[in-house]
């Protein structure tokens, strides 16, 4: 083959990755390896299934022993494909260079689509802190017992965080909501091996205390 594609690509990517625009790409070159020009080339990149839409790049000329860095990567995830995930996809991305309506090469790397609330492991570790949500419903509920725990202790059941300015009424709060956890009687669930590497899926707020089960993952988000 007298072109060959440099490529760096995702592993794997989810409905976090478009809502923090990681991009898919994170490396894309040509290098013409001949003493041939090539004139008016088109690059297709594409997923099965349709995770993203459609690319195609535009090159006018691609010059003997030369090589071209493709800056402009953006695609555009398919984000209520995403959404609606609840188990993860094997996809497969082609990459195809061509000349006219002949094909120059056609390239294959695999891909994974998570599901909407798993998180990747090490191919998308910096985005594990998505998955806090201290919105969720179930955090407000929470957050009063430890209130009527500081008051059954006869303290002040204000969670009025660092107002004080005291590192004991700190540590109070902290105990009473130790406390509180401790009291809805959460049981262990064991998490996938490897999940640190691998990834796992995400309980939220509202579902570990619907479920009584957490992973330690889950309750430390």
């Amino acid at each position: 083959m007298s072109i060959k594609a440099h490529v760096s690509i995702a592993r794997k990517l989810g409905f976090t990755s478009h809502q923090n625009a990681v991009p898919l790409l994170r490396e894309l070159a040509l290098h013409n390896e001949s003493e041939q020009t090539f004139e008016n080339l088109t690059l297709h990149l594409q997923t099965t299934p349709g995770v993203l839409e459609a690319k195609q790049w535009n090159i006018d000329c691609l010059l003997p022993s030369s090589s071209l860095d493709i800056r402009e990567r953006d695609v555009k995830l398919n984000a209520e494909w995403l959404a609606e995930l609840t188990e993860s996809v094997a996809c497969e991305v082609t990459l195809t260079l061509r000349q006219g309506e002949v094909t120059l090469f056609s390239l294959n790397y695999p891909l994974e689509a998570l599901a909407k609330n798993e998180w990747g492991g090490n191919a998308l570790v910096e985005l594990l802190p998505s998955f806090i949500m201290p919105n969720d419903p179930a955090v407000d509920r929470l957050l009063k017992a430890p209130s009527d725990v500081l008051r059954g202790a006869g303290k002040n059941d204000a969670l009025d965080g660092y107002e004080s300015k005291s590192r004991t009424r700190v540590w109070e709060m902290a105990s009473a909501l130790w406390t509180a956890i401790c009291n809805q009687s959460l049981s262990y669930a064991l998490p996938p091996a490897s999940f640190e590497c691998n990834g796992q899926k995400i309980r939220t707020p509202g579902a570990i205390m619907e479920g009584k089960v957490a992973t330690c993952l889950d309750t430390t988000l």
